[in-house]
């Protein structure tokens, strides 16, 4: 009807959103959403989020806030994080601990700490929660906030991890290498500066799985 009245642009916007659908349908919502991140056609992603399961849901919003940060969007990726926050808070959709954990780990990749430090905080897995505070107070370390890093290290649950933790704490400007954790700050705010092929390198990364989790092979 709209190609008829040469409303082209409707037709166009309809178009898509049809074939959007039809892709729903043959691959799943989660696929097709973590692909829109991925391509950074966000405002497809957000529309199409809405109608995810709520759990789901809820790990596709911390994986756009993730994609947002990264470039250089900190505004709308913590907006989105709070969001994807309360969803898990106040709603109890919680995706699962490993989801959390890598999630949590791409944000310490380019520089966030706060945020990595909440999902830690809502990790049931003893280990993976430890393991995760203990790369949060390395983060903590390497930015001369030494206080912090001692205040996180105390309360890591796992007495080896902590132990480990401690010990690496005391290791000086060489903490964090053996982790693999970023030499920046914590946000383009907050005086990071993102590696030159963080851009590149986030096609295929959002929603895709990583290595295992820390404490069982760490990332290269």
């Amino acid at each position: 009807m709209y190609e008829s009245l040469f409303f082209n642009l409707q037709a166009k916007e309809l178009s898509e959103r049809i074939e959007l659908i039809e892709e729903v349908l043959r691959r799943g919502g989660k696929s097709v959403v973590d692909s829109l991140v991925e391509r950074g056609d966000v405002e497809k992603a957000v529309d199409l989020i809405r109608f995810l399961d709520l759990r789901e849901r809820a790990s596709e919003m911390l994986k756009l806030s993730y994609w947002l940060f990264l470039h250089e969007r900190p505004d709308l990726g913590r907006r989105v994080f709070e969001d994807a926050m309360n969803l898990i808070l106040v709603g109890k959709f919680r995706p699962s601990d490993e989801e959390l954990f890598k999630i949590a780990r791409r944000m310490l990749r380019i520089g966030l700490v706060e945020e990595p430090l909440v999902l830690a905080g809502i990790i049931e897995d003893s280990h993976l929660a430890s393991e995760l505070l203990g790369e949060v107070a390395i983060a903590y370390r390497r930015m001369g906030e030494l206080s912090k890093a001692r205040s996180i290290a105390e309360g890591i649950p796992d007495e080896s991890v902590k132990n480990r933790v401690l010990k690496a704490l005391e290791g000086g400007e060489d903490v964090g290498h053996e982790q693999g954790l970023p030499l920046t700050g914590r946000g383009e705010e907050r005086g990071a500066v993102f590696e030159d092929d963080r851009g590149s390198e986030v096609q295929g990364e959002v929603g895709q799985e990583e290595g295992n989790p820390a404490g069982k092979g760490d990332d290269p």
